[in-house]
């Protein structure tokens, strides 16, 4: 649609060319007014018009101050002077500003009628160039994630060297390249926009230098691939890029995500970069153990050396548990924190193993108190399937953490108030799988009403009945979900849910994931 902004302090000609003039028939879809260059300056932020037919001369800020003014915010926008004084400095002035026309008053409607359909027909094809130029740009665009994705896995396509020439990637030899990476705390629901988003962020850093420069695109939701091409030393670890980037990082978010950046080897030739990309990889551990807003120029790839947790703490964190004794608690988590820190050559896998002891120890104990006679034998239901999904050593100590707090203000409040909640939560750990299971058989198994017992069952454990019996069938499904050759209807049903779909929905409520997307990230 053509908005068109008419200008003139004179109002009586500024409503005759408002009403007499057929701007529906023009082309036009919006005319608006103003009987100042002040007025129009701030109409025009309200509602930027593509066409300015304004006077010259007018009290205050005349028509060509203004219109230089509007110029300069709105470079597309198309301007139609008039004017009741010939006079040669107008006329250069708006030669300046590429007007399309200058009328003199009185002013005729076939001249303005004229030079209204030059200017619309100079915006639609302006229109029409910036549609193009963006189909072009986002063809590159995907042609450019399509060789990034070829260099970095070494699997080219058929036609690769096309695809490589009609992106304007790498336009000629550079004397080395190197791949960089930021993966992104969580995925993007529009790639694009944090596409652009991120560029923005990027582009504001030093260039590379000695003609050197960079690409970069997203190759999946998540992880944004950079290739650095230049001198070995414009891409090396202390390059004015990669400084600047490794600093950006600490307050860089897109959409609320922050970023971990890897950087892999230099490479002397192009076709060499899956090397670089493999040596990335094996930086990207180093997330886990740094944590989000931060990067590494680390990439070796050599052995792991084993970790060997100290027996101690499991036996004093399992002490403190049965005294609940909190202080110590924290205490022997910190100490385990601050000692795995700096274990960085483990595997981020040996790590969790360390974390999913201390769950398996609190669900241990707390199947101790629910139910005495199941001793020991008791599995980490409460804890393991969201710890899987965690990618940093800050996210599963803060987890943890978290999670004995939690643990141990239920176990305040069971022991200072009712024994009835105990047989509540026994019964939904024996009967979760029952498709049937309700507040009404549950009251009728300890012999209360729905309504007492649901408002007891609150006001003890913080919950409703149903909400936790649904988190007991989400945290069984995580486990039988370990499982692959298990079909997920046969997940659903062994958890109480007839129906497959709303248990997916159940699920992906709960945990952010369908199931299948979570049994792909236990890969």
């Amino acid at each position: 649609m053509i908005k068109l902004l008419i200008v003139d302090d004179e109002r009586t000609i500024l409503n005759g060319l408002v009403r007499f003039m057929d701007w529906e028939k023009l082309g036009v879809g919006m005319v608006e007014s103003a009987g100042s260059a002040q007025e129009a300056l701030a109409r025009c932020e309200e509602i930027p018009p593509d066409i300015v037919v304004s006077d010259i001369r007018m009290p205050g800020m005349g028509g060509v101050e203004m219109c230089t003014e509007i110029h300069a915010r709105y470079p597309e926008c198309r301007i139609i002077f008039i004017s009741g004084y010939a006079d040669k400095e107008y006329l250069k002035a708006a030669i300046s500003l590429g007007a399309v026309d200058y009328i003199e008053k009185p002013i005729r409607r076939e001249l303005l009628a004229a030079a209204v359909c030059k200017a619309i027909a100079a915006c639609e094809e302006q229109q029409r160039k910036a549609a193009a130029d963006e189909t072009v740009a986002q063809s590159r665009g995907m042609l450019g994630q399509i060789v990034l994705g070829a260099l970095a896995n070494g699997g080219y396509p058929d036609n690769f060297q096309q695809c490589l020439r009609l992106s304007g990637l790498f336009p000629r030899k550079f004397q080395g390249y190197r791949f960089c990476m930021l993966r992104a705390e969580h995925s993007f629901t529009n790639v694009t926009s944090a596409q652009q988003k991120l560029m923005a962020y990027l582009e504001q850093l030093p260039p590379v230098a000695h003609e050197g420069t960079w690409y970069g695109a997203f190759v999946n939701d998540r992880d944004f691939l950079i290739a650095l091409c230049g001198g070995e030393e414009d891409i090396a670890d202390g390059s004015p890029f990669l400084t600047e980037l490794l600093g950006a990082l600490e307050t860089m978010q897109v959409e609320g995500a922050r970023f971990f950046l890897a950087v892999g080897s230099i490479q002397a030739d192009m076709m060499e970069l899956p090397r670089s990309y493999e040596a990335l990889k094996g930086g990207l551990q180093e997330l886990f153990f740094t944590g989000w807003g931060k990067g590494t120029t680390r990439f070796s790839q050599g052995a792991f050396s084993p970790l060997k947790p100290e027996k101690k703490w499991f036996k004093a964190f399992a002490n403190a548990l049965r005294k609940q004794e909190e202080s110590e608690l924290d205490a022997i988590l910190e100490e385990i924190y601050q000692s795995l820190s700096q274990q960085r050559e483990a595997k981020p896998d040996q790590v969790r193993n360390v974390y999913y002891s201390l769950t398996y120890l609190v669900y241990t104990e707390n199947q101790r108190r629910l139910s005495p006679e199941a001793g020991d034998g008791g599995e980490d239901m409460w804890s393991m399937g969201r710890m899987q999904s965690m990618e940093t050593l800050e996210e599963l100590h803060r987890f943890v953490v978290e999670f004995v707090h939690q643990m141990l203000c239920q176990w305040q409040v069971d022991d200072e108030n009712c024994p009835m909640v105990h047989q509540v939560v026994r019964f939904m750990l024996e009967n979760y799988g029952d498709k049937n299971l309700s507040v009404q058989s549950i009251a009728e198994s300890v012999y209360l009403t729905p309504t007492y017992l649901s408002g007891l069952f609150k006001k003890h454990t913080g919950k409703t009945i149903g909400q936790y019996l649904t988190e007991l069938r989400i945290e069984y499904s995580m486990k039988l979900l370990v499982d692959k050759q298990l079909k997920l209807h046969y997940i659903a049903e062994k958890v109480g849910y007839e129906d497959p779909n709303y248990f997916a929905r159940v699920f992906k409520r709960h945990t952010g994931l369908t199931p299948s997307e979570y049994r792909e990230r236990l890969s």
